[in-house]
């Protein structure tokens, strides 16, 4: 009796005596400041050195429930090493003589025989500030929120009704969403960033960079395809064209990273936020690049259609900002500010 009590008497003190009262009006008049509500800080998209800040290890998107884990900031090496027995054909000049002359590379970063190109040098660089990775590609099922948000008609407008979106995505919910171009991305994000403020969300969302790209794909490691320099285990890891069946799998069903994102080798390719530059990395910023240029946008990961080598996480591919595949989609990140 006694517990059924105590039980009774604490649900009315939870009716009768809310955690934190709303200002009523005449509060508002004589404090006005009872009554602002928090400002949200929007973080540039490519913020300069902070503080360290508590940052939560995961986040899920109340809208869409795309979850995210938080990368730490941290340096790593970014390309790859040629071969210092190889004749490279085609070489540019950036791409031989790079852009930090001082710079020691470590031993311990095995060349790679099938580095192409645009993958050099290989250059240090430093991402300063935390930020949030989706844990998997976007899927369609979070796509189709998008959909139903922005509207059927729009959503033919925009391609979403034509006979290849449809046959690429009709697998599933849990597959990852293909048959979207980068400009398609920015639409989804753009209604992402406004549909999740609307339900208090402090984060801004769009596609990574480059090398924000590279750097949590790598998770830490200076291995040729993270696990290993060799492409034994890609299977494990992977869906790329040794295993996938010749089809797009659900996403998360192989191993994740160290960090815990699944699937940035192989399934799909993923759109980045950079425009495409072979040269880039000669004159690449040591702190936080990004190409800004360029109609052509990277893609990075490869794919259930590619071979091993295309899934390196140094491999950079790129396609023009309104090109369409089954073997093309996206992951987002999520920039959080103090109060996140």
């Amino acid at each position: 009796m006694l517990k059924r009590y105590i039980l009774l008497v604490s649900s009315f003190l939870c009716l009768v005596m809310p955690l934190q009262a709303e200002p009523n009006k005449y509060e508002c008049v004589l404090n006005p400041k009872a009554c602002e509500k928090p400002r949200i800080t929007i973080p540039e998209p490519l913020p300069e050195k902070v503080k360290p800040r508590n940052l939560k290890k995961t986040f899920t998107n109340k809208v869409t429930g795309m979850q995210f884990v938080t990368i730490p900031a941290g340096s790593f090496y970014m390309g790859s090493r040629k071969p210092a027995d190889k004749t490279v054909e085609n070489l540019t000049l950036e791409q031989l003589v790079g852009g930090a002359s001082s710079e020691k590379i470590p031993k311990d970063i095995a060349a790679d025989p099938n580095a192409q190109n645009n993958e050099y040098p290989l250059h240090k660089v430093e991402i300063t500030q935390p930020f949030q990775m989706a844990i998997y590609e976007v899927t369609f099922g979070q796509f189709a929120e998008f959909i139903r948000g922005i509207g059927f008609a729009k959503a033919k407008k925009m391609g979403f009704g034509d006979e290849d979106f449809i046959k690429y995505n009709a697998y599933g919910k849990n597959y990852p969403v293909s048959q979207v171009s980068w400009e398609h991305s920015q639409a989804f994000i753009n209604w992402l960033n406004q549909a999740s403020k609307a339900k208090g969300d402090q984060g801004t969302y769009r596609l990574a960079t480059e090398a924000e790209w590279e750097y949590a794909a790598r998770a830490g490691s200076r291995k040729l395809y993270v696990f290993s320099d060799s492409a034994k285990q890609l299977g494990d890891y992977a869906w790329f064209d040794g295993n996938s069946g010749g089809k797009v799998h659900p996403v998360g069903q192989k191993k994740p990273n160290a960090w815990g994102l699944y699937d940035m080798q192989g399934n799909l390719w993923e759109w980045v936020q950079d425009g495409y530059d072979a040269n880039f990395y000669a004159r690449s910023p040591k702190q936080n690049p990004f190409n800004k240029t360029g109609y052509a946008k990277v893609l990075r990961g490869g794919s259930w259609r590619y071979n091993s080598a295309y899934c390196r996480p140094a491999y950079r591919h790129n396609n023009l900002a309104d090109y369409r595949s089954n073997y093309i989609g996206f992951r987002l990140v999520r920039l959080v500010s103090p109060r996140t």
